[in-house]
């Protein structure tokens, strides 16, 4: 029972020796990047697929937009919050 235990062990041991060996390659083959930014990567992925990296930019631009002006109407609101505050 205690034999088969230690095997198991030792089993898993060299597997992840081994993945950490094939992880290392990968990230030279990547030039030093530990890893991708997944952040959308399954919308990055698929652009790749159907050639759409014009319609992605416009996208990402998009959204950045959205984002500051998002960020912007924040800070006014803030603003109003505050000075009613200080009104009372």
């Amino acid at each position: 029972m205690r034999e088969d235990r230690r095997e198991r062990v030792e089993e898993r041991r060299e597997n992840r020796q081994e993945h950490r060996v094939d992880v290392r390659e990968q990230v030279r083959e990547r030039g030093g990047k530990t890893h991708a930014h997944h952040g959308n990567h399954h919308e990055v992925v698929h652009d790749q697929l159907e050639g759409r990296r014009e319609d992605r930019r416009e996208r990402v631009e998009e959204r950045r937009e959205n984002r500051q002006e998002h960020r912007v109407d924040v800070r006014e609101q803030v603003r109003e919050r505050v000075g009613n505050r200080q009104a009372q």
